[in-house]
């Protein structure tokens, strides 16, 4: 069985990890036989709760994806949007400080560092 593993750090409340999900679904519909694991790390608590329950509101929604993919991919409960159950079982989230030592990570095929950078300053 193929395996891919993409790491988005510093995922902050996890749109990225979804859209990624999304992605490879529209792109490469074969990959549901494929062993897939989306992590995404923050060091926010608080944004890792919204990422790990996967819920926006029309406002996140928006600025982020197209409609028709929001339409296929998340139901609206409420005045929120949820990801699809199909991607969920792919999508894990934990935190992590990346300023500091890191745990043993399992090897990754990907890492997505959108907006890591501008938060440190030269040292780090």
């Amino acid at each position: 069985m193929r395996r891919i593993t993409i790491w988005s750090a510093a995922c902050s409340t996890g749109q990225e990890v979804y859209s990624v999900a999304m992605l490879l679904r529209e792109h490469f519909p074969n990959y549901l036989n494929w062993d897939i694991c989306l992590l995404g790390t923050d060091l926010s608590r608080t944004a890792l709760r919204q990422a790990m329950a996967g819920r926006y509101n029309d406002l996140e929604m928006a600025r982020r994806q197209p409609p028709d993919l929001t339409s296929k991919y998340f139901c609206g409960v409420g005045k929120e949007w949820a990801s699809a159950d199909e991607n969920r079982p792919r999508v894990r989230h934990r935190p992590l400080n990346l300023a500091v030592q890191w745990p043993e990570l399992m090897k990754m095929d990907t890492i997505l560092l959108r907006n890591v950078m501008v938060y440190w300053d030269a040292p780090t």
